[in-house]
């Protein structure tokens, strides 16, 4: 589904386009994925990295060990 506006100022064409995506998903369950019932749905995605900041193995290490306390943490508090 692709809905567009020329122009995002104008709020007439904002409500025209606020019109089409309500008639569009009027009766809509998000609950059920696209095509129940039929085959799986190939979902593709595209992502872009703006920048990469400084990379450091210290950190990782740190913040892995900092995750596995964490975890521990947890799960003596369930089994409690």
């Amino acid at each position: 589904m692709v809905c567009c506006a020329q122009s995002v100022n104008e709020l007439s064409n904002m409500s025209y386009v606020k019109e089409t995506v309500d008639r569009l998903l009027q009766g809509y369950d998000i609950r059920l994925r696209p095509d129940f019932g039929g085959p799986p749905v190939d979902v593709g995605m595209r992502i872009e990295i703006a920048s990469i900041d400084m990379v450091s193995e210290v950190n990782m290490v740190a913040k892995q060990r900092n995750w596995e306390v964490i975890g521990k943490i947890q799960m003596i508090q369930r089994s409690a």
